[in-house]
């Protein structure tokens, strides 16, 4: 009664709590229960009296469960009352149904149960091998329920899924499986077969496989046994990573004792036939009979035999246990093969094949002695004689002897004490081939007009000649080349550079005996000044007032390149004159000169090449450092100002007085206004003035006289 009234309590304060699992994809050739996510809604407590009977046996999850579920102890269950059958065909008992019979090791299992009652709580409990979880779960108003199981991922052949009350008893339950299956298994296309020990057998294997896109390991390898105990053999056979019905074959060997067997086969999701993903067993029953038929040939026995190296006969002699040999002994003069045959009663036969290949009657012949041919050669020649026996040989072989004298057909001759490991000697005289010998190298020489370079750095300023000498007795080749990058050629006549620039002669002289000198000679010819001087020479800052300035210039073009550039600064004072200069590298294209004083400099940049031609182009530098003058209200824009006034001022006599009058040097740009330096005014006007009366008064004096 206790129990009744807590169900009809839970009735109506219990709501509906389905957990929700995301569902993995998985390509089946069966149809797919997709359920809708239900979501989650607040659990009403469970009474304290009740709750308190539960702490133990009942996980209440408060999000959907994890690849790894909690584990508690199995509960022990309440036994069941027997059920009062009641005759109606209107009551529709509880039960649980899963959306497949089978899964894979992470497949989500979709539990549903139908026919409880409405708005209640039940444990779901959920055991397989090494397993057992419960899980709260409430039913809605039509007493059904949903609950998305993920299993762990770990392969567990069989699980079985109870729906209890609060008191612990079973309502309903299912099962389902997770594993791959054998449908069929056959030896030698057949159910059950005879042979004999140790015969190869062919098993066909047939699988139905399940696929798991994630996972890819349905069907990878198969093992095997006879019997129901003993170690299991692996078979990798091939992969099978998609849902369908495969078969393969693979080969064994009966086994060796008489009886009957049965083969057990079981297909793994791993290589190497792992413990995990392993099908269940399955069992081909009396599949192999083997018997033992009378198949045993007689056994020959040989005597034993001289196996050493000899040069003389060896005999052989046999005998059998059962039945008669062909012959009984066989002698070998050489080195042969010969087959004794013996027959039992029962026909069977046996053979023994003795091969004799010890016997050596031969002395090692000449196989090959140093080939010269026509050639010829720089260095004495080792003439080598190679001795064969085919038995090989133990002393004496390689014989040399050494040609040494110059000139055409040269030889030497070496006594043979050549013995193979028989005993076998030979000892002839023999001769080498002959041999063409010259050890002699070419001598090289030269001449150069003019005989000197006549220009900087041994530089030829007009374009030389070159004439090569090759003393040798033995002639083969004479060549020269230009630079490296040309091909060699046949040396006949005098040589000159063809066109101006740095140049390498090479020439070389090679004999028939492959004697060879080679040399070379450094050419430089220059006799073209640079085509285009430096351009757009500036100076920054010009006009200045400092004692450095700047210069900048773009590249000269010379035909053979410029080898550097000269920068020279020049003061333009007959009385008081200066000079400087610097050289940079060729690659410079500004520098800065200093030692600069007050006046009109001249900057030259001279552009040189390698032999000394140079070419130059020049700018003015101004060097101002006296004071500054600006007039009221006149802004002044230019980087450097330098105003001069030329005043012109005739006398009595009709003479020019040129007055310079000199206004401030500014630097920078600038609209600063200055007042008019009235003092300095006044000062150059008094001393006018008085110029112009003393040329007067100068003037007047000379009229007089």
């Amino acid at each position: 009664m206790f129990s009744l009234l807590i169900t009809f309590l839970l009735f109506f304060i219990v709501t509906v709590q389905p957990v929700n699992a995301q569902l993995l994809e998985e390509s089946t050739s069966s149809a797919q229960i997709i359920p809708t996510e239900i979501p989650i809604t607040e659990i009403t407590p469970i009474p304290t009296d009740i709750a308190s009977t539960l702490t133990e046996n009942i996980l209440i999850p408060t999000e959907t469960p994890t690849l790894t579920p909690t584990l508690i102890p199995t509960p022990t269950p309440t036994p069941t009352p027997t059920p009062k059958v009641i005759e109606s065909e209107s009551i529709k008992f509880p039960q649980i149904t899963t959306d497949k019979a089978d899964y894979s090791p992470t497949d989500i299992a979709i539990i549903s149960g139908n026919n409880f009652l409405s708005n209640t709580q039940y444990i779901l409990n959920i055991t397989s091998d090494n397993l057992n979880v419960n899980y709260q779960i409430n039913s809605d108003e039509s007493g059904s329920f949903i609950y998305n199981y993920q299993l762990d991922g770990i392969y567990r052949p069989n699980y079985k899924v109870e729906a209890r009350d609060l008191n612990n008893n079973i309502i309903s339950f299912i099962t389902f499986t997770d594993k791959r299956s054998v449908l069929s298994a056959t030896v030698n296309g057949q159910n059950s077969i005879n042979v004999f020990s140790r015969d190869s057998i062919t098993v066909g294997v047939s699988v139905n496989t399940d696929w798991w896109w994630f996972w890819n390991n349905d069907w990878r390898s198969t093992s095997w046994r006879f019997g129901n105990s003993g170690e299991w053999n692996c078979v990798d056979t091939p992969n099978h990573l998609k849902s369908g019905d495969y078969s393969e074959f693979f080969q064994i060997n009966a086994p060796i004792n008489p009886k009957k067997y049965q083969l057990q086969i079981r297909i793994h999701g791993l290589e190497n036939c792992g413990i995990l993903f392993k099908s269940d067993i399955f069992t081909l029953k009396d599949a192999i009979t083997v018997s033992l038929p009378d198949t045993t040939p007689p056994i020959i026995t040989i005597d034993l035999y001289n196996t050493n190296l000899t040069n003389q006969d060896i005999i052989v002699s046999a005998s059998t246990n059962e039945g008669t040999l062909n012959f009984t002994s066989h002698t070998f003069e050489s080195n042969d093969s010969f087959t004794f045959i013996a027959t039992d009663s029962v026909g069977n036969i046996a053979t023994e094949i003795i091969t004799i290949n010890n016997i050596d009657k031969t002395p090692p012949t000449l196989l090959n002695k140093t080939e010269f041919g026509n050639s010829w050669y720089n260095t004495d020649q080792l003439s080598v004689f190679n001795f064969t026996d085919e038995n090989g040989v133990i002393s004496g072989n390689n014989p040399t002897c050494q040609i040494f004298s110059e000139g055409s057909f040269q030889t030497c001759s070496v006594g043979l004490n050549v013995c193979d490991t028989a005993g076998n000697c030979n000892t002839d005289l023999i001769f080498s081939n002959s041999a063409n010998i010259d050890k002699t190298k070419p001598i090289l020489g030269f001449s150069i007009t003019p005989s000197s370079s006549n220009a900087d750095n041994n530089w030829y300023r007009t374009q030389p000649e070159i004439n090569l000498t090759n003393i040798e007795n033995n002639p083969f080749i004479f060549q020269y080349k230009w630079d490296s990058e040309n091909s060699w050629t046949n040396y006949n006549f005098c040589l000159r550079p063809s066109f101006e620039g740095s140049h390498t002669l090479y020439f070389q002289s090679q004999d028939l005996a492959g004697n060879q000198t080679s040399s070379l000679i450094e050419i430089k010819w220059d006799q073209t000044e640079p085509s285009i001087a430096p351009q757009n020479i500036s100076a920054n800052p010009n006009n200045t007032s400092n004692s450095v300035s700047t210069i900048k210039w773009d590249q000269a073009i010379d035909n053979i390149g410029i080898d550097k550039y000269e920068i020279k600064w020049t003061l333009n004072n007959p009385n008081n004159p200066f000079s400087y200069s610097k050289t940079v590298g060729f690659d410079v294209r500004e520098t800065e000169i200093d030692k600069l004083i007050e006046g009109r400099w001249t900057v030259q940049v001279f552009a040189i090449d390698p032999s000394g031609l140079k070419k130059d182009n020049a700018i003015d530098l101004f060097i101002i450092k006296n004071s500054e003058i600006i007039f009221n209200d006149v802004p002044v824009k230019t980087v450097l100002a330098q105003k001069k006034l030329l005043t012109e001022i005739k006398d009595t006599d009709n003479q020019i007085i040129p007055i310079l009058t000199s206004f401030p040097t500014v630097l920078g740009t600038s609209t600063t206004k200055k007042k008019f330096n009235l003092k300095w005014f006044l000062l150059v006007t008094i001393m006018v003035l008085l110029y112009i009366s003393i040329r007067k008064y100068n003037n007047k004096s000379k009229k007089i006289i």
